[in-house]
């Protein structure tokens, strides 16, 4: 059966009935490996075939659908015909010369396609690729929340939906994430997909900082408020702004959030003012699994409470594409005791145990060494053997729970003329550039939402944090975030023993 973008039940309502007839018969008839999009935009001037068919080894088919009559057929020549219809003679396009046109539009978008210089897709990825598009295509107006699990697929969702929003509608669209450099990774991957100017991606301080900006309100003075104090005052002066409408509400076509976990309550109703009543599109994606801010985000709260209506519109997604089945079952082992599933409705927030999707890897590393610079020693030494297998830079990242780690390694890195990102050099967490070729230096908080082909972590015998920055199972949910990073490798080290340590090599024990 082939598989037919978007699904059939969320755009049968739009077709005519030859069109419905058509996309029926295509779907059961053709094999699995067919691909079929419905009336998808294409080219600059966002063309509009009614159906495109794509097979692997039979290529590209363009078909025009036409619901005539023979009787209403006047005329047909090479480039029009000559309708009867109720309202008189009229005179279209050929069909043929319509499905060229777009058969011409299709193969220029092709042509400039980057990634089409890849010669096989993982057939995971492949799946995994067409089933975010689908739903993206699919989703239709109004609220929509997805529950899903670390390495889910959720930001290639919100890609696509960028994608197909920016196509179909020339308002606004807004992405906000909590952290900076999972800001600048989106970025990135919708502008690859899009080079659309009016989508706007910001972390969520950075934009209410823009926002106090535009609509010249003072903002926090930093000498009266410091540290998360001044971030505190900072979104409170844009939530009173909106409330006596100096910051006017429903301003975006369309309002995504990835990583909504990270978000307070308070701060998902002010999102949700700002998406246009008449289009009302907000797209909210969500882990509770990686809430990694302590218990005033984790508080229970209904989505209806902060303005989002949720009840009928939530999706979840349990398999975790992005994990080898030996890097996920080594990290749901190790954190399974603060990752309790738990149920609820479509209102609720709800934590989803994830399922591998089965693919297989190396099993993790955790090398035990004499002290932290010697982590630091083998850690160079790895990463260079790394490289010297074809493993691009920036396809590594270090990921660290203390600043006196991240110090020493990116110190040891520049002696040693490796090339390194330090992400956290600065507060503002301003250095990361995915396609810069470096490795990238990143703390356990910074590197939530991004994903590494290799990911090494150090320090592991300092955890859970000894000078009591978090709790023992929220530095559990922090060392579960930081592993399931990694798409194929997973190196760790420790000097010393501890509680984490212990149910580490437990965890590895148990995995094949």
């Amino acid at each position: 059966m082939a598989t037919l973008i978007p699904s059939f039940n969320s755009c049968s309502m739009r077709m005519t009935p030859g069109e419905r007839r058509l996309a029926q018969r295509l779907e059961e008839k053709l094999e699995d490996d067919y691909l079929l999009w419905y009336d998808v935009p294409v080219g600059k001037k966002q063309l509009h075939p009614d159906f495109i068919v794509l097979h692997p080894s039979r290529g590209l088919f363009i078909l025009e659908v036409k619901d005539w009559k023979l009787d209403t057929i006047k005329n047909i020549n090479p480039s029009t015909v000559t309708l009867l219809t109720e309202d008189g003679v009229k005179e279209v396009k050929h069909p043929l010369q319509q499905a060229r046109d777009y058969a011409l539009a299709v193969n220029k978008m092709l042509e400039k396609d980057s990634l089409l210089v890849q010669l096989q897709i993982p057939d995971i990825l492949r799946i995994m690729d067409l089933q975010q598009e689908q739903l993206a295509r699919s989703l239709g107006d109004g609220h929509r929340v997805i529950h899903g699990v670390a390495g889910s697929g959720k930001t290639m969702i919100l890609a696509y939906r960028c994608q197909h929003l920016s196509q179909v509608s020339n308002k606004p669209i807004l992405v906000l994430c909590f952290n900076v450099s999972l800001a600048a990774k989106l970025r990135q991957t919708i502008q690859d997909k899009n080079r659309v100017s009016r989508i706007k991606v910001r972390h969520f301080h950075g934009w209410c900082m823009d926002l106090l900006k535009k609509y010249d309100i003072p903002r926090p003075d930093s000498r009266e408020y410091q540290g998360e104090d001044y971030i505190e005052e900072l979104v409170q002066r844009v939530i009173t702004a909106v409330d006596a409408q100096l910051i006017p509400a429903g301003t975006y076509g369309a309002v995504m959030l990835d990583e909504g976990h990270d978000f307070k309550p308070e701060w998902l109703k002010l999102i949700a003012q700002m998406v246009n009543p008449e289009t009302n599109s907000l797209l909210i994606l969500y882990d509770d699994a990686q809430n990694l801010y302590g218990e005033e985000r984790t508080k229970k709260f209904s989505f209806k409470s902060v303005g989002i209506q949720a009840q009928g519109r939530t999706t979840i997604f349990k398999l975790n594409y992005r994990n080898t089945a030996q890097v996920l079952g080594v990290a749901y082992e190790f954190a399974k005791e603060v990752m309790t599933p738990t149920t609820g409705d479509d209102d609720q927030v709800v934590l989803v145990e994830p399922t591998s999707a089965g693919r297989q890897g190396p099993k993790p590393d955790l090398i035990r060494l004499p002290c932290f610079k010697h982590e630091v020693d083998y850690l160079a030494g790895r990463v260079q053997q790394l490289h010297e297998r074809d493993i691009p830079w920036n396809e590594i990242a270090i990921i660290y729970r203390s600043k006196f780690m991240g110090e020493n390694i990116y110190n040891h890195f520049q002696q040693a003329q490796i090339p390194i990102e330090w992400v956290n050099a600065d507060s503002d967490s301003r250095n990361y550039h995915p396609a810069e070729q470096s490795i990238k230096l990143i703390t356990m908080y910074s590197s939530k939402g991004l994903e590494f082909p290799v990911a090494c972590i150090p320090g592991i015998g300092y955890m859970p944090d000894q000078y009591g920055h978090g709790t023992p199972e929220e530095e559990a949910r922090l060392l579960y975030v930081a592993m399931t990073r990694a798409i194929e490798q997973l190196i760790m080290t420790c000097d010393r023993s501890s509680e984490f340590t212990n149910r580490l090599e437990k965890a590895l024990g148990k995995v094949i």
